[in-house]
């Protein structure tokens, strides 16, 4: 089975959803193209159609809820208030535009906004596409703090353990998980975490759940949770 994923961060994001789905759907192919917001606002049809095209029924769009605010280049993002209805809503009328040239695409645009309550009064028709749009609240970089075990480990050397200080949040309360991993790895004795970077390092943080048999604990991440699902009931194994 072949499944396609639009998501943020060629460098962050992709590598860690990468790790993730194939541990989790050893027998799955997944197709995984890495976009900016910018991108995933505006011209997302192209990389639906283009997965649609390659024989690609099942697409996942995944995008951070964060950051808002009016310094940002996307409209959805201008709200000073994170909503990710307004964000799903924003995503599918930029789908369903006359800029966008893919009929497929556009129809399955105009059935979710029907699905999401978006439009009244219309039928949601079959689609030969099933897109599913998940947003993370707050960033995908919450995933990574599940379990206080993986990430003490991971800073500890065999002589020292370290300690949480701050203590972690839960991952979809944490507006700012990667400014909260820095903080928490500063005190790490092993050098190779001292000094966090989410490009460097979520990578390892996420092999190490896997590798420490704790990757489950991401599922208290409603997200996290959502994404294995809508994977699950499209049959991937």
């Amino acid at each position: 089975m072949n499944i396609g994923v639009i998501c943020e961060g060629a460098e962050t994001d992709k590598p860690v959803l990468k790790l993730i789905l194939e541990h989790k759907f050893p027998n799955t192919k997944f197709e995984i193209i890495a976009r900016d917001k910018k991108a995933i606002f505006s011209t997302c049809y192209e990389d639906i159609a283009t997965l649609q095209q390659s024989g690609i029924q099942h697409v996942a769009v995944v995008w951070d809820l964060l950051p808002v605010g009016h310094q940002m280049p996307v409209p959805s993002q201008w709200s000073e208030k994170p909503s990710r209805k307004e964000q799903r809503e924003t995503f599918l009328r930029n789908l369903d535009t006359e800029q966008n040239p893919h009929v497929k695409v556009r129809a399955t645009a105009r059935s979710l906004l029907l699905n999401y309550g978006f439009e009244q009064g219309g039928v949601a028709a079959d689609t030969t596409i099933n897109l599913k749009l998940i947003c993370v609240c707050y960033a995908l970089d919450g995933w990574l703090l599940s379990d206080d075990r993986v990430i003490r480990k991971l800073g500890s050397t065999d002589a020292r353990e370290m300690e949480l200080t701050p203590s972690l949040e839960a991952p979809d309360r944490c507006m700012n998980p990667a400014g909260l991993l820095t903080k928490v790895f500063r005190s790490a004795p092993n050098k190779r975490f001292k000094y966090y970077n989410k490009h460097q390092h979520n990578e390892d943080i996420v092999r190490a759940y896997i590798d420490q048999g704790r990757l489950n604990k991401m599922s208290c991440s409603s997200s996290y949770q959502r994404l294995i699902d809508v994977l699950q009931n499209w049959g991937a194994s």
